[in-house]
């Protein structure tokens, strides 16, 4: 089934595909939630609690369905616009539950903007620290560390990587 509205998939529809797919053991959830409510670009947006960006619940609602799946290892990947504030991106981490990552847009993706990543996944790593890309003053406070550096990252500052390994599909799918 193809769904045109993240609203409609149900508990039912996530235990159906756990029917349909009796073999699968790894789970590749990703959301790419819209940005409208948070872009740094939208001066009236509606932030966090928007029409538009509040749909990050409903993935949210979807990845606990799917861990709720028996034999299911999931892995769960969060995208956004890199140019939100501070404190949305302190209230979506909070709601996410893992710390974000940004990375630039144009160095791995169709998109020049920086985006933000958070990644719930096992096998993954983020190797040094610093910025992918350029180094843009509007993403200030986000916080850089020189590569190998371990420091930790302070509050309300984002962890923007320098060198950024995703490990191959097949990890996820094998």
């Amino acid at each position: 089934r193809f769904y045109t509205d993240i609203k409609e998939v149900t508990l039912e529809d996530v235990q159906g595909w756990r029917k349909a797919f009796p073999r699968a053991r790894r789970v590749l959830h990703v959301s790419g939630f819209p940005c409208q409510d948070v872009a740094g670009l939208n001066l009236d947006g509606a932030g966090v609690e928007g029409q538009n960006t509040s749909l990050v619940e409903f993935s949210l609602q979807i990845s606990e369905w799917l861990r709720a799946q028996p034999n299911w290892e999931v892995t769960d990947l969060y995208e956004n616009v890199g140019s939100m504030s501070v404190d949305a991106e302190v209230i979506l981490t909070g709601r996410i539950g893992v710390d974000p990552i940004m990375v630039q847009g144009k160095d791995c993706a169709y998109t020049s903007r920086p985006r933000i990543y958070w990644l719930n996944a096992t096998g993954c790593a983020v190797q040094g620290a610093g910025f992918v890309g350029d180094h843009e003053s509007h993403l200030e406070p986000r916080f850089r560390r020189p590569a190998g550096s371990a420091d930790p990252v302070p509050a309300g500052h984002t962890l923007v990587v320098e060198d950024f390994y995703l490990p191959p599909m097949r990890v996820f799918l094998e």
